[in-house]
């Protein structure tokens, strides 16, 4: 073979590089949020342009995080004779969805209550910082998907740093400000920003973000998206203070959403805990801070005083002194929220930790030594669990469901297992439905209160557990 040659037989001797595998660009971050509109009322959409559109009820849109937006609501009804609320909103972040999850499912609820009607049109400025609720840090209240819940604070200010410490600020809504021109209004409309209705898709944004400090969710390539904390409903596992027994032989760090076995191998009462499940329910709270004039200082337009000096009719303008007017406050509205500072007392924290154990054998002249755990040695799988947990349905769930839990308790090990109790402390987004729980063996049931206002359940199983055998119990819980 000639060298002449050798340029046009290479392509064929060198293995084709692999295909390079694109994976499809995230879903652009967009937070749905569905507007209640008052009742008669309408809600208008990009108010001002040519494209203003009004919803009756209730209506979900589609908007990108980093943009303020100005809304109106109406009243068309000319028997009425009210005028328009243009508020505004500000979106400052969004839900980070994993594949195949319609966070379209789970938007910001926004309305508006008579009473706050009738307090804007009394001079009162509104503002309701919305944000998504951690489940490790929810208030252990039933609520509605279609009405919020809501919380009063002092002011702005103290609505933002309540709202931090509970979650992640999402939308500010605020509304009293002063009337808009049409172009005003206009000028708030940035096209590929908002999804109305009826319309196909989100055309790319005209203009980059105006608001700073937006949350945009991260995305690896390889690795894929990656939900974030709170937006999951956590339960099972061990979280926080470690689970232990004590030297009386007590069951110590069973927290809120913890789940455990106890049982006693030999003569040392051992615990351990189950798996960790998840439902995806984000729940959004809004804290309302209003704001009320304390005077207004207005000025009169010149007077024209008509009057004849000497028989000649003259015309003179009159500037009057600045009138100040003040009002007296009638009536104070307060909200005073309970701050409490909750202390625990006696045994807050046992970790009881067993030292790993070295097995030797002798082979010939050499000693052969391994360092096993203790759970090695009682021989157990690493496909069988001990406490094993699981809900269904599966979902998509929505606030309000109820969903039956399942807690398989089993003995993987070659050594009988005495004195087996099952506990589950329920995080605060979970109400124990009662008389639910069940157990497909004679168990003793008890249930009480945890610090977080909701229930530890407790199923303690007489006699011994031998190697091999496995058992269920079950309860419903509504989610909050």
């Amino acid at each position: 073979m000639t060298l002449g040659l050798f340029p046009l037989l290479w392509p064929a001797l060198v293995a084709a590089p692999p295909p390079v595998v694109v994976l499809p660009p995230p879903p652009a971050p967009v937070l749905y949020v569905r507007f209640n509109a008052p009742e008669k009322a309408v809600t208008l959409f990009r108010p001002g342009t040519p494209m203003e559109r009004g919803f009756p009820g209730s209506t979900t849109v589609a908007m990108r995080p980093g943009y303020i937006y100005r809304f109106g609501i109406s009243w068309p009804d000319a028997e009425l004779n009210l005028k328009p609320l243009y508020p505004s909103i500000e979106i400052r972040g969004s839900l980070n969805a994993p594949p195949g999850f319609d966070f379209g499912r789970y938007p910001v609820p926004i309305q508006w209550t008579p009473d706050e009607i009738e307090r804007i049109r009394g001079g009162a400025m509104i503002t309701k910082v919305i944000y998504l609720e951690h489940p490790d840090r929810a208030a252990a209240l039933q609520t509605d998907p279609n009405e919020p819940l809501q919380f009063g604070a002092f002011n702005e200010d103290d609505a933002f740093k309540e709202s931090a410490l509970r979650g992640r600020v999402v939308a500010i809504v605020r509304v009293g400000e002063r009337d808009y021109s049409p172009d005003e209004l206009a000028a708030f409309d940035v096209a590929g920003t908002i999804l109305l209705p009826g319309e196909p898709v989100l055309a790319p944004a005209a203009s980059p973000p105006i608001v700073p400090c937006v949350r945009i969710p991260l995305y690896d390539p390889i690795l894929g998206y990656r939900a974030d904390d709170d937006q999951c409903l956590h339960d099972g596992g061990d979280t926080m203070r470690l689970l232990g027994i004590d030297n009386q032989g007590r069951l110590r760090g069973l927290d809120p959403s913890d789940t455990s076995m106890e049982f006693t191998q030999g003569k040392r009462r051992q615990v351990v805990s189950s798996n960790r499940v998840c439902l995806c329910v984000p729940r959004f709270v809004t804290y309302v801070a209003d704001t009320l004039p304390t005077g207004f200082d207005g000025h009169r337009e010149p007077l024209v005083e008509l009057r004849r000096q000497q028989g000649v009719p003259v015309i003179a303008l009159r500037t009057p002194a600045l009138t100040k007017q003040v009002d007296i406050l009638e009536l104070m509205r307060g909200r005073q929220g309970l701050r409490v500072t909750l202390g625990q007392f006696g045994l807050a924290q046992n970790e009881m930790m067993t030292r790993p154990i070295a097995i030797a054998s002798r082979q010939g002249v050499g000693v052969i030594a391994e360092v096993v755990g203790p759970k090695e040695i009682a021989t157990f799988s690493d496909c069988d669990m001990l406490l094993t947990k699981w809900v269904e349905p599966e979902g998509p769930h929505q606030i309000g469901d109820v969903v039956t839990f399942f807690l398989r308790y089993a003995n993987p090990t070659a050594v009988p297992l005495d004195d087996v109790v099952v506990s589950d402390s329920l995080t605060p987004r979970l109400e124990y439905i009662p008389n639910s729980a069940k157990a497909d063996r004679a168990a003793n049931f008890t249930i009480s209160s945890n610090d977080v206002g909701s229930s530890i359940l407790r199923w303690q199983i007489p006699g011994t557990l031998e190697p091999g055998k496995k058992g269920v119990v079950a309860f419903q819980a509504r989610i909050r």
